[in-house]
């Protein structure tokens, strides 16, 4: 699956990171969202597609979740030097 928006792909990331955040791993974001797709020439089909049924069992990842006090205390720490 590829997902993307039709501005600068915030809503695509948000998209992908919850679908990652539910057990789904099989997304992509499209590099420079689909004006960037249709400036580069990557073919575009102008028919509806057409799937077959499918179930999608969430499965909670929590460990990809913080709360507030974490992302302060992160805030906090100085960077790693590499």
């Amino acid at each position: 699956m590829i997902v993307y928006d039709r501005r600068e792909n915030m809503w695509a990331a948000r998209l992908w990171w919850m679908l990652r955040t539910f057990g789904f791993d099989h997304a992509a974001v499209l590099d420079g969202g689909w004006t960037a797709g249709q400036q580069h020439g990557h073919a575009v089909c102008t028919t509806p597609c057409g799937y077959p049924a499918a179930t999608f069992h969430a499965t909670a990842r929590p460990e990809m979740v913080v709360d507030i006090q974490a992302v302060l205390a992160a805030l906090q720490d100085p960077p790693m030097s590499s």
